[in-house]
């Protein structure tokens, strides 16, 4: 689901003046103007003035706060008082563009304290006087901060600002509203054309959570979800009534779904540009962590049914609308994230009723980084695969600029593996996913979870080893026997361990395969490209380049669970470890200890042609 673009460009008009020669600058023909004040541009030329359109984003105005350094001593510039939150207002007007010496794009900050400025029903009344603001090129940088509330006065949610950081204050709801720039600094002359440029982005991010199943001829029904409140105590569905309908995600999280009080958080910026805002709980906000985090209400009964595709889900709150969220991006505040449920599996037929009780998927912590400007969906799937009774089936993550994360897993009831994969638009650095088919020509990553923990990818003959197959029916099947009998995790699981001559499922090892199905062989890599399809996570993972062929391919991985035995008992087919090496046992008599069980692990990928 992708969002619309949350953030634009505004050009904030300064004019320019040196303070150790009397001569103007920034004029790109060279030629002074009347009283040497400049018109500004964008990155050409020619003045860029923001619309309308845009400026409605930002309910037409904004504030910026900006400080100089001039011999390692920092001075206040846009702020009308020494100290406190005391920026200067911006405001738009239409049509209004070059009217001004210090309006070169339809923004203005040049006023008197008193009077009213701005649009027709979005104006602002300045409380101090704001005069025209001159560079000052003996200064060795320029830092600038702006950030806009649309819906009140943006100091309302700002309460302290200094250089480089903010401390604000607010509800989600009051967060989905507050825009903050990225942070402008640099040496006078390296803003072009002298113009100072920001780039807004929200300040919240966005979640929702949906489940559907794919039980052949049943309905999900009744679905119950485990709470855990915030000492950590579960609570089963069952002995809460009051909150069992209520999607709970177990974790840790900032703050609650729509909390009454507002919550303080320190604004600080990313060194690496573009110096993006990184929000973080004030270290005084420790009553704003907790353990869980409720979506909404979904409301199963015994007449009414789950959704049963991933394009048709059903949302918790009744809609697939987003809830605006606190950001979560504090390390100490992010781990794996966890669904337990009950639910009833209902034949309208027979009228057979059978209940499930107690079933788990999880999100590994590396995903659950909530990020401002972002939007996150959670999508699970109930499917009768005997290996994966619940599970994860996509996290989709936009961000502003459209990028898109899909992750699309068989977790997981906190012993088993699960393996999450996702498609990957290495050209156009963006994510791609259409309900699990992956196009050919884009790479994909398969990711993976052993329990709660992430496992360190091996060679062979150790724990972890990871296979990619090519999976297809046998020549001559007919289309009778490929919808008896469709492609699986659990069919080709079979087919894999059956290896029978002639089986109506086939398979192929193409993990050294880098030229029929791949533009190189998979490999495996210690980092997968993170949200916003430029930076990295480090998380083990496989990498699958450049996909060639159309069809279903299946990743595989092999793990160990240990099993306890007693002497003389029938050990054949386990396995014994030793420097980290598994080796198979035969028929003999061995004496009791703790011996391993080998356990294969899949994942079905369908790729489509374009």
């Amino acid at each position: 689901m992708k969002t619309r673009t949350t953030f634009l460009w505004v050009t904030a008009i300064l004019a320019l003046v040196s303070c150790t020669e009397n001569t103007y600058l920034g004029d790109p023909s060279g030629t002074i103007e009347g009283n040497g004040a400049i018109l500004f541009s964008s990155n050409t030329p020619q003045v860029t003035r923001t619309t309308a359109a845009d400026a409605a984003k930002l309910n037409y105005q904004f504030k910026v706060f900006g400080v100089k350094t001039v011999s390692s001593s920092d001075q206040r510039v846009f702020a009308t008082a020494p100290s406190g939150v005391k920026p200067y207002w911006v405001w738009f007007v239409d049509n209004t563009a070059s009217t001004t010496t210090s309006n070169s794009s339809n923004w203005e900050y040049v006023g008197t304290s008193g009077q009213t400025y701005g649009t027709t029903d979005h104006q602002v009344s300045l409380t101090a006087d704001q005069t025209i603001k001159y560079w000052d090129f003996s200064a060795s940088a320029y830092n600038f901060q702006a950030w806009s509330d649309v819906n009140a006065a943006a100091a309302d949610m700002v309460t302290a600002i200094t250089k480089n950081t903010m401390t604000i204050s607010g509800t989600p709801a009051q967060l989905a509203n507050l825009y903050i720039s990225d942070l402008q600094t640099g040496a006078p002359a390296s803003f072009t054309n002298h113009v100072v440029q920001f780039t807004f982005r929200k300040a919240a991010t966005k979640v929702r959570l949906g489940i559907y199943e794919t039980v052949p001829g049943y309905h999900v029904r009744n679905m119950k979800f485990y709470y855990t409140p915030k000492d950590g105590t579960e609570t089963s569905s069952e002995a809460d009534a009051s909150e069992a309908s209520n999607a709970t995600l177990t974790g840790k999280f900032i703050g609650e779904s729509n909390p009454a009080a507002a919550t303080s958080f320190d604004v600080t910026y990313e060194a690496a540009t573009p110096h993006k805002a990184v929000i973080k709980p004030s270290s005084t906000e420790t009553s704003a962590k907790t353990e869980h985090f409720a979506f909404g209400t979904i409301g199963t009964n015994n007449t009414t049914y789950l959704g049963e595709t991933a394009t048709s889900p059903t949302w918790a709150g009744g809609s697939a609308d987003y809830t605006s969220v606190f950001p979560n991006t504090d390390s100490e505040n992010i781990a794996n994230m966890t669904l337990k449920v009950d639910y009833e599996l209902y034949n309208e037929v027979s009228r057979e009723v059978i209940a499930v009780k107690g079933k788990i998927a999880t999100v590994p912590a590396a995903y659950m980084t909530w990020r401002p400007n972002y939007a996150y969906t959670y999508l699970f799937k109930i499917t009768d695969d005997q290996l994966t009774p619940i599970t994860l089936d996509a996290v989709v993550i936009d961000d502003g600029e459209g990028h898109q994360e899909t992750i699309t897993t068989i977790p997981n009831d906190g012993t088993t593996v699960s393996i999450t994969t996702f498609g990957y638009d290495a050209t156009n650095k963006k994510y791609i996913h259409d309900e699990a088919e992956y196009e050919t020509g884009n790479d994909i990553y398969a990711t993976f979870m052993d329990g709660a923990t992430v496992p360190q990818l091996t060679e062979a003959t150790k724990a972890n080893l990871v296979k990619v197959y090519f999976v297809d029916y046998k020549a001559g099947a007919s289309d009778q026997q490929k919808a008896d009998h469709p492609i699986t995790e659990t069919s080709v699981a079979d087919a894999i361990a059956e290896n029978a001559a002639g089986a109506l499922i086939t398979f192929t090892d193409i993990t050294t395969d880098g030229t029929t199905k791949f533009t190189a062989a998979p490999e495996v890599v210690n980092t997968i490209p993170a949200e916003n399809g430029v930076s990295t996570k480090t998380i083990d993972a496989l990498h699958l380049t450049g996909v060639k062929a159309a069809g279903k391919y299946a990743v595989e991985i092999t793990t160990y669970k240990a099993v306890p035995l007693s002497a003389g008992a029938a050990l054949a087919g386990y396995y014994s470890v030793s420097s980290d090496e598994y080796t198979k046992l035969t028929e003999g008599e061995y004496a009791s200890g703790t011996y391993y069980e080998q356990i294969k692990t899949y994942k079905v990928i369908t790729v489509v042609a374009p």
